[in-house]
């Protein structure tokens, strides 16, 4: 048996060793295990694709909107990370709800992906994170403000420009949260093949 099992495993290697490409590619696992990254990389661009879908819904229906419909959309549409919904908003104070902040320490500290905390890609994307937070404080308070009077113009134009801001920086976000998963040029051009919109 065992010079059977030998002779299995040596031609196995000699056939590895022989295809093409690889010297790139060290092994069938290897190739696995990328493949599986990159599975995870779509996964979480998922919300941020559903956070770009929410904030467009949102910025054509909030003139219509109450202020308890409003709160209920800014939290929906920012993920819990403004504005916890429903029973989150207990849990907020001393958990963490906030979907973006979650995917982020998933793909920092693991399981998704690690990096140590003064890596480049930790720092960019708590960069990112922290700008994309700010430009929903923005948002709530350019829709807090007063509904547009006569001429209507100064207030809707702070809103459209909050709303682009958001967008822009929720573009930002996604580049960096890619760039946490160690992924070869191919693989990750795929991801945003897959999102368009994300990275437009």
């Amino acid at each position: 048996a065992l010079p059977r099992r030998h002779a299995l495993l040596g031609a196995l290697g000699s056939a590895l060793a022989a295809s093409p490409g690889s010297s790139a590619r060290a092994s069938p696992f290897d190739d696995f295990a990328a493949s599986q990254l990159q599975a995870k990389s779509k996964i979480f661009m998922g919300p941020l694709q559903t956070t770009l879908e929410r904030l467009r819904a949102l910025r054509d229906a909030e003139s219509a909107m109450d202020v308890a419909a409003l709160a209920e959309a800014l939290g929906a549409a920012t993920l819990d990370c403004l504005n916890p919904r429903g029973p989150l908003a207990a849990y907020a104070s001393v958990r963490d709800v906030c979907t973006l902040r979650i995917l982020v320490k998933s793909a920092t500290l693991g399981p998704a992906a690690r990096h140590a905390p003064d890596d480049p890609e930790t720092k960019q994307v708590l960069a990112a994170l922290d700008e994309l937070q700010a430009s929903y404080d923005r948002l709530a308070d350019a829709l807090a403000g007063p509904g547009p009077g006569p001429g209507g113009d100064p207030t809707e134009n702070a809103r459209d420009a909050a709303f682009e801001t958001c967008v822009s920086k929720l573009r930002a976000f996604a580049a960096a949260l890619l760039a946490c998963f160690p992924l070869d040029d191919a693989r990750a051009d795929d991801t945003r093949a897959a999102f368009p919109e994300l990275f437009a």
